[in-house]
């Protein structure tokens, strides 16, 4: 190739090197014009989605676990009892129990919505007065613990005496649980319409937009 078409070959790539730059400085400015919308967006964004949130909040009906009242307590042995973790049938009063410690809750919460009358429960609360749910990664983590606890204490058994782990073992699981509260439910307070909620929401955000325009 000789000097010339060097010079021309490298003259056209820079041309087009030039051409290139200039149209990505064009789109960064044009960038640049749109950052001050987008950050309004995203503020404005922000305030709707608070807004969501507090009228499905003041809308959300109340929780029925945060009601859950025994009014007769039952001594009747779960273990003894036929089903599974989540009910078992009592052959005492010929009732379901249902452990609601033992499902998530929000299937704990449907389950007291749709009975129309109270039930036979169980279930463990916690210190601070709330229901421990089959959900909870607290008590998760506690039942795992226990369970690894528990298996090392019965491994032990050939050692100490198999009821001596036993018992043991269960002094141990029953040492780290929430209080246990088993019996017929109070029936829990009438919870409101939906329309009621619906209106009470409508009410609030007729109060908001006059705060707003004043």
């Amino acid at each position: 190739m000789s000097y010339r078409d060097d010079v021309q070959a490298l003259t056209m790539r820079h041309a087009a090197l030039e051409q290139e730059l200039s149209a990505l400085r064009d789109r960064v400015a044009k960038l640049d014009e749109l950052r001050p919308r987008m950050q309004e967006l995203e503020r404005q964004l922000s305030a709707c989605t608070r807004d969501i949130n507090e009228v499905q909040a003041r809308t959300r009906p109340p929780s029925l676990l945060s009601q859950v009242r025994v009014a007769s307590p039952c001594g009747e042995d779960w273990e003894l009892m036929t089903g599974d973790e989540r009910v078992r049938h009592c052959g005492r009063c010929d009732k379901d129990v249902y452990n609601l410690s033992g499902m998530p809750a929000d299937a704990a919460e449907a389950l007291l919505r749709e009975a129309g009358e109270p039930l036979c429960v169980r279930f463990y609360r916690r210190a601070d007065g709330t229901l421990l749910s089959g959900d909870c990664s607290v008590g998760a983590r506690k039942r795992r613990r226990r369970k690894g606890v528990v298996a090392a204490i019965l491994a032990g058994a050939a050692a100490v005496g198999a009821i001596a782990a036993v018992d043991a073992a269960v002094s141990m699981e029953r040492a780290e649980e929430h209080e246990l509260f088993q019996g017929g439910l109070v029936a829990p307070p009438e919870l409101p319409q939906r329309h009621e909620l619906d209106h009470d929401a409508e009410r609030t955000r007729g109060a908001d937009g006059r705060r707003d325009r004043e």
